[in-house]
């Protein structure tokens, strides 16, 4: 794997679970991007693509411990066998990965750094509410704005 020098301990922290656990999540406050979707925080994958050529994952408008869960559960199924595309359906979670937009991509900040800027893919996870139906599909939960429309 080609990763960047870390410049900090935060860079360098994310290189090491890159290196040793194949991947890290970047968690984004609402307040804190410089670009904020729609006021609302979000969570990213960083090192899918290099360790498994696998799109990176984000998840928006879903508190930090809860993205992180659904992340981890994603990243497992991956490890696991499963194919990661827009659309599919992940049975036993509900999840439905959606694609993500080339302006929506570029909240992936780290993402794009650790690939040096040579392009990586997304997916959305789009995470069920009580009832079981995702955003797009009669929602009814917290915002979730698809990343796709942006």
């Amino acid at each position: 794997m080609n990763l960047p020098d870390p410049e900090d301990d935060f860079e360098r922290q994310l290189i090491a679970d890159v290196e040793n656990v194949g991947w890290y999540c970047v968690r984004v406050a609402d307040e804190s991007h410089h670009q904020p979707i729609v006021k609302i925080g979000f969570s990213y994958t960083v090192g899918l693509t290099p360790t498994w050529g696998a799109p990176e994952l984000i998840v928006v408008g879903v508190e930090w411990e809860a993205a992180y869960v659904w992340l981890s559960n994603v990243v497992a199924d991956l490890q696991d066998g499963l194919e990661l595309a827009p659309g599919v359906l992940i049975e036993e979670d509900g999840v439905k990965l959606s694609a993500v937009s080339d302006k929506a991509r570029g909240f992936m900040v780290y993402a794009d750094w650790l690939t040096h800027g040579s392009g990586f893919e997304a997916l959305q996870l789009l995470i069920p509410d009580m009832e079981g139906h995702v955003p797009g599909d009669g929602y009814r939960g917290p915002p979730q704005p698809i990343l796709a429309d942006l």
